[in-house]
């Protein structure tokens, strides 16, 4: 699994992109960038470009950790809301939590029941910090499949795309020759563009990606 495009501008949301080292709170280590905190000192100064390559790095860092903690099956949501979480409190803070212990014993429920006890400093309530842990459990939260109004627009597509292979095909009976061979080989590629087409919208609704 990788992470979602929604994902990746949460926590750009959240992190903000500063291009000089900062402290985010009193509490807190030297950051660049879009959250990033490694080998960062007071003075640092980097570009957009190098903001977004730490970013892509600090992510896949994230995804790894996951993989190699992690030892139950995940949907998209929970996915996505895991790796802002760890990529807000690291490897070290996630592999000692009780929220990882209750996922691998697949309590799901008990895991996101601890998404909002992470959102202090020093045991000091932080705003933000509450406010990022209530929609990472919202999205860890979200059911996968799609309402019965989903479901409807996927038999319509897959009713729409079979009524015009079906009267192209009847469109192409009425030739004949060389006509025909060609209109018949058109006819063809129309069907399984079609049929891929459907097979990726049923996918992705299937994983629950918004």
């Amino acid at each position: 699994m990788k992470v979602s495009k929604w994902c990746l501008d949460f926590i750009r949301g959240f992190e903000k992109l500063v291009l000089h080292a900062y402290l985010p709170t009193k509490d807190d280590v030297w950051t660049i960038g879009y959250g990033h905190t490694k080998d960062v000192k007071q003075g640092s100064v980097i570009t957009e470009d190098e903001a977004n390559r730490l970013f892509a790095e600090d992510v896949a860092e994230v995804e790894a950790i996951i993989a190699r903690n992690v030892k139950v099956p995940l949907n998209q949501y929970q996915y996505d809301a895991l790796v802002s979480f760890v990529f807000n409190i690291g490897e070290p803070q996630f592999r000692k939590s009780t929220m990882l212990r209750k996922l691998n014993m697949g309590d799901y429920v008990g895991a996101s029941a601890e998404f909002p006890r992470w959102n202090k400093q020093k045991r000091r309530v932080v705003d933000g910090l509450t406010r990022r842990r209530k929609e990472e459990r919202q999205r860890f939260d979200t059911p996968v499949r799609k309402s019965v109004m989903q479901s409807t627009t996927v038999q319509a597509s897959s009713a729409q795309l079979l009524t015009g292979a079906v009267t192209g095909v009847g469109a192409v009976s009425a030739l004949s020759g060389t006509a025909q061979i060609v209109a018949l080989c058109i006819a063809g590629v129309v069907v399984l563009t079609a049929a891929w087409i459907l097979r990726e919208r049923i996918k992705k609704w299937g994983k629950g990606i918004k």
